[in-house]
C-alpha cells in the first residue's frame, strides 16, 4: 500500500459479558486482568498492544465517550493484540483471552468461566497490520 508500512500482526478473541457484578466492575476487572496478563508475560518481548474494546460501554468512542456508566444487561468485549510475529500476537491474545475467562473477582458466583465466546475457536488471527506512514 502508497504511504503505510506494516506495523505487525493482530489477533482479536470476541466474547460476551451479562453477569451484572462483572457489567459494574468492568473497567476494574480489565485492568486487573492487563496488570496479570502483563505478569505472566515479563519475559516476553513487550513490542506489541493489548486493547479490550468494551461495545455497550464505550466500545465506538473509547475514553472520548462521554457517559461514563452503563445499563446494560450484557456487552461485548474484544481482546485486540497487535504483535510483531503473529505467534506473538496469537499467544498474547490467548493469554488474555484465558485471564479473562478465569480471572477472579468479588462477587463472581460462578467459577465456570465470566464470559462467552460466539466463535470456535475463540481467537481469530486478523493478519499484518498497518498504519500510514506518510
Amino acid at each position: 500500500m502508497e504511504g503505510a508500512k506494516q506495523i505487525g500482526y493482530r489477533t482479536i478473541s470476541i466474547a460476551g459479558v451479562r453477569d451484572p457484578i462483572f457489567i459494574e466492575n468492568i473497567e476494574n476487572i480489565i485492568k486487573q486482568v492487563r496488570v496479570r496478563v502483563e505478569e505472566n508475560l515479563s519475559s516476553a518481548n513487550k513490542n506489541h498492544t493489548l486493547d479490550f474494546i468494551i461495545y455497550g460501554k464505550n466500545g465506538v468512542m473509547g475514553n472520548l465517550e462521554p457517559i461514563q456508566s452503563t445499563k446494560s444487561h450484557e456487552v461485548g468485549i474484544i481482546i485486540d493484540v497487535v504483535a510483531e510475529t503473529q505467534e506473538q500476537a496469537n499467544t498474547l491474545c490467548s493469554v488474555a483471552r484465558s485471564t479473562l475467562l478465569h480471572h477472579g473477582y468479588q462477587g463472581r458466583i460462578s467459577t465456570g468461566g465470566n464470559v462467552a465466546f460466539p466463535y470456535s475457536p475463540s481467537d481469530i488471527k486478523v493478519g499484518a497490520v498497518y498504519q500510514f506512514s506518510i
